[in-house]
Parts: C-alpha cells; sequence; structure tokens
C-alpha cells in the first residue's frame, strides 16, 4: 500500500531572513518534518512511498534519495503548477490503483494508521478523514467538518469565522447531498482537519423511539402484541420530531432509531415514520443520524420515501426461520419481509450510481440497511442463525445483523419460562462468528455442521474451529499467506499485515510477535517461529481446549444483567 505524501508548500513564513526551504523541510528538533512522517508510516510496515514535490522540491529529493537511508522505497512526482489535493492525486491515478494514505508533508503526527485503515474498510467508504477535535474558540482557525452520528461527512466549510452558529444550525438546506467521506475519529459536532489518532469507530448515543406501543399484530413473544391486554401510549409525529430535537440540542444524542408497533396497517405506520422524518429534516434542519425501521408489508413507494429521509433502514427479521415465524408470528411472513430488503438493497445501487453522475441525486439511505435477529426464542441452533446470516450478507448487501438474546417476559407454552434466563453468551458468541464471516475469511459451513450446530460457549468461535482442525497447524509464520494467518487464533487483520510487511525484513520472534500485537497466550499453540514451537509448550486436543477455556473465564460475560434506562436515579 502507497503512502502520498503533498510536499510541495515553500514554508517561507516559519524561518527568518534569505533562507528558504520547503515547509515539509522545516527542522523539528534536529529533523524535518517530512522525516517523522516516514518513520511513523515505516513503524506500522507502510514502506511504499510517492512524494508530491513542487516548490524547492530538489531539497527533498536530495535529502532523501530512493529512501534506502531508511529501509523504504521513495519515488517522486513533480507539480509543474500547484494542483492542490485533487489535482495532484487525479494526475497520479493510473499509479494509485489500491487503497492508499495522503499525508500533507507539513504535518507533524502520530496515530494508528492500521486502526484507521480498518475503520475505512468496516466503513466502506470512498475516503476516510483523520481529524482533531479542537476547542470551539479555536475552530475559525480550522477547516470545519460536520459529521453524522456514524461519522459521515455531511458537510464542510474552510475557516469560518461564526463556527458558533454552525454548530447551533448544522444543516443549511432540508435536504442531504452524496456522502462518501468518514471520518476516522467521528466528534460530536464539530472538528478541525488536523490528523490525530483515530478511534477505530465509537458507540453513537441514540434516542430510541417507538411511534406507538399498539400493533394489530398478535406475535406471542412480544409485549405489544394485540391480545395483550395493556396500557398503550402513542407519538403524534410532531411530539417525537420535537422530542428528538429538543435531546439533540443538548447534547444528549447524536441521532435517532425510530421504530413502531404496527398501527392499522404498515402503510398507515410508515407514513407516521415519514412525517416524523420530515419535519426534523426540512423543519428542524435536524442533519444528524437517523436509522429507520421499515416495516414488512409497507409498499414500495413509502419505502422509497423514508429511504431518503433516513441514513440507515432495517428490515428485522427477528425469528430466524419459516417454522419460527408460523408458530409465534402467524401474522408476518417471510416473503413480505424480504421484499422490502431486495428493494432498500436495488434502491441503494442504483443511488450510488446516480451519484457518479451527479454529486446533487438525493441519497438513498446511504448507510446501508441491517436486520435483527432473536436468539433463543425458537429452537433454531447456532448453524441455521449463521448460514441465515451469511446469505443476507451476500444476497441483500446487509452492512449488519444484530442478534438480541430473547428475554422472556411473556407465559405462553411455546415460550421459554419467564424464569429462563436470556442467553447473553450464545449472542456474544454468534456477534464473534458474525465477524468471522465479515472481516476473517470464513464461511459458515466451515465453522459448524450437522454433527457440531452449536458453538462451544467457553470458547470464542475461532479457537472453536481451530481446535476442531488441528491438521492445519503449525501453521509457519515466515511464509504464510495473509488469509492463512488470519485463521490463526490471537492474530487479527491489524497484526496479521504487520506480520506480512515485518517479516520482508527479517525473521520474527514470538518476542516479535507481541510487539506487532499478536496475543501470544493464542497464537502460541499454533504458530512456530523461526520452525520451533515456544519452548516447553505440549498439549493435546483435550488439553488445549481446558487452557483455552480457563483463559475465556475471566472475560465473560456477567450472568445477571439488567436493562438501563436513560432515567434511572443516579446511584
Amino acid at each position: 500500500m502507497k503512502v502520498v505524501v503533498i510536499a510541495g508548500g515553500q514554508g517561507t513564513r516559519f524561518v527568518s531572513g534569505n533562507r528558504e526551504i520547503p515547509k515539509a523541510m522545516i527542522p523539528i528538533g534536529g529533523k524535518p518534518i517530512l522525516e517523522y512522517e516516514v518513520e511513523m508510516a515505516k513503524r506500522y510496515g507502510y514502506t511504499d512511498f510517492l512524494f508530491i514535490i513542487g516548490h524547492m522540491g530538489d531539497q527533498i529529493e536530495h535529502y532523501f534519495e530512493d529512501g534506502r537511508r531508511w529501509n523504504v522505497n521513495i519515488e517522486y512526482y513533480k507539480e509543474e503548477k500547484p494542483l492542490g489535493t485533487a489535482g495532484a492525486l487525479g494526475c497520479l491515478k493510473n499509479k494509485l490503483t489500491e487503497d492508499f494514505f495522503v499525508f500533507y508533508g507539513d504535518t507533524v503526527m502520530d496515530f494508528d494508521m492500521d486502526a484507521m485503515l480498518a475503520y475505512h474498510k468496516e466503513k466502506q467508504a470512498d475516503a476516510t478523514i483523520a481529524v482533531l477535535q479542537v476547542p470551539m474558540e479555536e475552530a475559525h482557525r480550522f477547516g470545519i467538518m460536520q459529521t453524522d452520528g456514524e461519522g459521515m461527512i455531511t458537510a464542510f466549510w474552510e475557516k469560518p469565522k461564526n463556527p458558533v452558529k454552525m454548530y447551533r444550525q448544522p444543516a443549511q438546506t432540508g435536504t442531504r447531498g452524496a456522502r462518501g467521506g468518514y471520518t476516522a475519529n467521528p466528534p460530536s459536532s464539530i472538528a478541525g482537519c488536523s490528523p490525530s489518532s483515530p478511534a477505530a469507530g465509537r458507540c453513537v448515543p441514540l434516542l430510541k423511539g417507538l411511534m406507538t406501543t399498539r400493533c394489530v399484530y398478535d406475535c406471542k413473544s412480544c409485549v405489544n402484541r394485540r391480545s395483550n391486554e395493556a396500557k398503550r401510549a402513542m407519538f403524534t409525529p410532531e411530539e417525537l420530531a420535537d422530542l428528538t430535537i429538543q435531546f439533540y440540542r443538548r447534547n444528549y444524542i447524536e441521532g435517532l432509531f425510530l421504530s413502531s408497533g404496527v398501527l392499522r396497517s404498515p402503510d398507515y405506520t410508515t407514513e407516521r415514520m415519514i412525517e416524523c422524518l420530515r419535519i426534523l429534516r426540512e423543519e428542524y434542519r435536524f442533519n444528524g443520524y437517523i436509522h429507520a425501521k421499515a416495516i414488512p408489508g409497507t409498499s414500495p413507494e413509502l419505502v422509497q420515501r423514508l429511504g431518503l429521509l433516513a441514513d440507515r433502514l432495517s428490515v428485522n427479521i427477528e425469528l430466524p426461520s419459516q417454522k419460527g415465524l408460523q408458530t409465534l408470528a402467524p401474522d408476518k411472513s417471510k416473503q413480505a419481509i424480504l421484499r422490502p430488503m431486495a428493494q432498500i438493497r436495488d434502491r441503494a445501487r442504483e443511488s450510488k450510481a446516480e451519484l457518479v453522475k451527479s454529486r446533487h441525486a438525493p441519497v438513498f439511505a446511504p448507510a446501508g440497511q441491517s436486520t435483527q435477529l432473536i436468539v433463543g426464542a425458537t429452537a433454531d441452533n447456532d448453524r441455521h442463525i449463521l448460514h441465515l446470516t451469511q446469505s443476507l450478507y451476500e444476497k441483500y448487501r446487509l452492512k449488519r445483523v444484530f442478534y438480541s438474546a430473547y428475554v422472556p417476559v411473556v407465559e405462553n407454552s411455546l415460550l421459554p419460562s419467564k424464569d429462563t434466563k436470556p442467553p447473553l453468551l450464545r449472542e456474544h458468541r454468534l456477534y464473534q462468528a458474525d465477524w468471522l464471516l465479515r472481516f476473517y475469511g470464513f464461511r459458515a459451513e466451515e465453522l459448524l455442521d450437522e454433527q457440531h450446530p452449536d458453538f462451544n460457549p467457553l470458547v470464542d468461535p475461532k479457537c472453536h474451529w481451530a481446535i476442531g482442525h488441528l491438521e492445519q497447524f503449525p501453521l509457519e509464520i515466515m511464509n504464510a499467506e495473509y488469509e492463512t494467518l488470519l485463521r490463526v487464533p490471537g492474530i487479527g487483520p491489524i497484526s496479521a499485515r504487520r506480520i506480512v510487511s515485518a517479516r520482508r525484513h527479517g525473521t520474527l520472534r514470538f518476542e516479535d510477535l507481541k510487539k506487532l500485537g499478536v496475543v501470544l497466550k493464542r497464537a502460541q499453540f499454533f504458530i512456530p517461529c523461526g520452525g520451533r514451537m515456544r519452548q516447553g509448550l505440549q498439549f493435546t486436543a483435550q488439553t488445549l481446549q481446558r487452557q483455552l477455556e480457563a483463559m475465556e473465564r475471566g472475560q465473560l460475560p456477567p450472568e445477571e444483567c439488567r436493562q438501563l434506562s436513560l432515567f434511572d436515579s443516579a446511584g
């Protein structure tokens, strides 16, 4: 992967007299700024550089030459005239055929490049920018970004005179433009455009709201079912929009998750949800993150309108099998759930194609779609759930599948009794397996089979797979492919990339692997270094499983839990 460094500035303001040097060559602590950047990238294993030089670029070229002194490779591209960031990168499009980093050569920085790359790939973004949050009183000195609840960039202003006003009125129009960029460290409101240490994502506070608890359906597992004699509540679209904006202005939330019981019909309910979002977007100029639930059975025209107002849509499957639907939710059907999923997939694809032609094209659900599966309400095993998950990712291009451990709130012979504890550990293992499907190259059929349809709850799914496939180990760390390294317990995408890069420069020891981020307490059982396993390490499949279970015991989620409320009293 290339690191492109834009280093064409003069830097005359930073020196006295007639001495002129490029900004990138200004010395700090006895070294040019640019040298710090080279050293930082090298620490993360990135050694292929492309320097864009201009005014007095020969000084840079004379100092760094081909990069041999730093054990890196440096190429040069000289601008005849300043083209700006986009212009320079456009001239190099034939050289930049895969993901790449862009540095400005006049900035001393230190951030986790691997974490930023992982975040970029997770978001499937066109571009990801590392930013630094700055005090409001200093914001006028920087380029200011506005982001939504997921960190997607929604607006940009260059050194605004009054950033406070922009903070209070974030959206300039009632429409949302094309958004393909993300900040790697999403701020709550505004951020200065300066490199920083990006966190690989964070939790976003959302207001989770139901339009109504009334419902025409009689799903046996739901407290809001038609036959349940409970008091009902309902928001008007105006009330819920006002509540959301009040929470938002007080900085309690950064977005809204909107769902609803089915009032009268799916179309009638969706029309009320659309009106709520319309008020937020057009009247309150709310440009924060919105996740809206698309109700199965809703007409395609209304799903289209909902997707133009929301950032993400979800169609919840909830019960993983047709049998479960027929037994517990007879008013729902598999086809009614899958039909809007297909529509959202196709419309999102069309929206991206339209944005290529015009950046002013309307954006349909830019954060994609997701769904939720309830775990433990039916007899469906992990194997069935995981195969369903894989199919949803492949067929409907879902961003996420969420799993929810069933909490018994209803007494029914078809459901677990009310004193049954929610299967939180099982939910945890399914999330780990989901990660393996999305980022580690595993297939559902590899992880579970007919003889072993459920995960061992006492070890994580990757260890569970490795114990069952000891014939594939030990794996020599010095020549294994990147994709194969990902299958070793204790090695993730970041540490695997670091290994592939570091081993080009010499033989790796166990001490080196630890520095590269490998979790040796797991990995040591599956990898040798220099042809040798770790000294004194002896085990069988049975003893290995016991050791891994013992390691996991202290990291398991607690058995007892409770749902937290925004309105709980302190303490």
